[in-house]
């Protein structure tokens, strides 16, 4: 699939939603609940750190214990695009901390959910035309992410 980015428009929305997804959309969403709850958003992107946070710490046990190669260390026909944050494929760190920061914007503001669905949607596909995840490691990374926020949002309601 990554030969789609090989377009330079593909490749720059790739590029671009790749860097939001190591950090910078997470900002951008405690600025939105912000924006949207005022004082009462303390809660809801305090939730969603706990919850990236934990998942991380079953993350790196995960990668260290799978150490799947990504696609383009196996096939040298796959330019990877865009930078790599760690060694291994699976799971997908990028899935993983969306869905672990959406679930809890999710809870306090439902209506929120298609746009969270289409930025995961988004981040899932540019992995994939990065050349740095298999269909597996994001159905893994989301997984991790889901399983870890529910009950971190229930702990701090």
């Amino acid at each position: 699939m990554s030969t789609a980015s090989r377009w330079p428009a593909v490749r720059t929305c790739v590029v671009v939603i790749n860097g939001l997804g190591d950090g910078w959309i997470y900002a951008l969403a405690a600025l939105a609940v912000v924006a949207r709850m005022g004082q009462a958003a303390g809660r809801v992107v305090a939730t969603a750190a706990a919850a990236a946070a934990v998942s991380h710490l079953i993350y790196a046990v995960v990668k260290r214990r799978t150490k799947r190669l990504r696609p383009f260390e196996r096939d040298a026909s796959i330019e990877p695009v865009a930078r790599i944050l760690d060694r291994y494929s699976f799971p997908s760190g990028h899935c993983m901390t969306v869905t672990a920061v959406a679930v809890p914007i999710i809870d306090a503001i439902p209506v929120w959910w298609p746009a969270a669905v289409l930025i995961w949607m988004l981040v899932a596909l540019c992995r994939l035309l990065a050349g740095h995840h298999y269909p597996s490691d994001l159905a893994a990374g989301a997984l991790i992410g889901l399983l870890v926020s529910v009950p971190v949002v229930r702990l701090m309601q």
